[in-house]
């Protein structure tokens, strides 16, 4: 048998359960993922961009984040999916914010100014704790929701026979 034959003869016997892995598949390929065959993740100069459909849905500070974002956009979880995207860009912002920070400590001479930049620091690193442990949550909430999903495949495959009157 030729491999083209056997390849469209095992589409025609799995066709159906195939479209079904494609759709609930998180597959790694050269240039990042794709996920659930909706959406592509990828590095861009250290920038993870999500793409939907060739249209650019947002960039993201961790691929953990964006793969969170995708989970809770296939789900409808609109709340959680904004959420997510917000508290990556606030990450993002004092990540900047941090850098800028630790920058201007060093140029300072003054232990007056040193002791205010040193506060600014420390509020700055507990601001990044917070956002960053707010994103774990939502990514620990994201895999309840892969997982919630797959139970419930799981289940509507597994009905019995109705059960008949006598």
């Amino acid at each position: 048998m030729k491999p083209k034959d056997f390849d469209k003869r095992i589409q025609a016997i799995l066709g159906d359960t195939l479209e079904y892995a494609r759709n609930n598949s998180i597959v790694s390929t050269d240039d990042g993922f794709v996920v659930f065959d909706r959406y592509k993740i990828t590095n861009q100069d250290g920038v993870i961009q999500v793409t939907n459909q060739y249209r650019q849905v947002s960039n993201f500070t961790s691929q953990k984040t964006a793969l969170t974002w995708c989970i809770f956009d296939k789900f409808n979880q609109v709340k959680n999916a904004q959420d997510t995207m917000v508290l990556d860009q606030r990450r993002r912002m004092v990540q900047d914010d941090l850098s800028l920070v630790q920058q201007l400590f060093h140029r300072y001479r003054d232990p007056v100014v040193r002791d205010s930049v040193a506060a600014k620091l420390s509020q700055k690193r507990q601001t990044l704790l917070d956002i960053n442990s707010r994103l774990e949550k939502c990514a620990n909430l994201a895999k309840y929701w892969q997982t919630k999903g797959f139970n419930d495949e799981i289940a509507r495959t597994q009905h019995s026979a109705p059960k008949q009157k006598y």
